[in-house]
């Protein structure tokens, strides 16, 4: 899955739901980082900055339409849940290995 693809399936309509393109983003950001593994290569990068991008965009728009509905509108499912936090797991766990490396 690349940005490429994701942009493809956007543009035939097959992406129906802003959590659906949230979901791909994702695993284009997590394959970034799992085949990227150098901290210092300019894709490890660019992933981070749009996983960061992607998550601040997110909970900015869940707060407007929040605040237009008058209610919590984005309620989780449990799978929802733990899609995202064993994203953000193995995220952390990769950040942590490469910390290491830089301060070996």
């Amino acid at each position: 899955m690349d940005l490429g693809t994701v942009e493809s399936l956007i543009r035939s309509g097959e992406i129906k739901e802003g959590i659906d393109l949230v979901r791909l983003v994702t695993r284009v950001v997590t394959n970034a980082l799992t085949y990227n593994t150098d901290s210092d290569h300019v894709v490890h990068q660019e992933a981070l900055v749009l996983r960061r991008v992607l998550a601040e965009e997110f909970e900015k728009a869940k707060r407007k339409l929040e605040k237009v509905e008058g209610k919590r509108v984005v309620d989780y499912s449990e799978s929802d849940r733990k899609f995202w936090r064993e994203q953000h797991e193995r995220v952390e766990e990769k950040e942590g290995e490469e910390a290491k490396k830089r301060n070996r």
